[in-house]
């Protein structure tokens, strides 16, 4: 992920980082619906939880039998470059 190896470049946040991310995908799994949903062109239920500690989010489709998740993006970088991955 490149992500972490920036963080661990700079600082051993990277670990923290991989923690947040994995903590954040556990609460997705047990209430995938508690997250913001995303507004977009698709009949598929799209949402985005924001980590806390970092400027990253989680964006994940949610379908009646998975979770997929579509991206860990930077809140401020290439907003929106994920969207080309979810069906229209």
């Amino acid at each position: 992920m490149a992500a972490r190896e920036w963080y661990a470049e700079r600082s051993e946040v990277a670990l923290a980082f991989v923690d947040s991310i994995e903590r954040a995908i556990r609460k997705i799994r047990r209430i995938p619906r508690a997250a913001a949903s995303v507004p977009h062109e698709t009949r598929q239920e799209i949402r985005r939880h924001v980590l806390r500690r970092f400027p990253y989010m989680i964006v994940y489709l949610v379908d009646p039998d998975e979770i997929f998740i579509v991206a860990v993006a930077h809140v401020r970088r290439l907003p929106g470059y994920w969207t080309s991955r979810v069906e229209r």
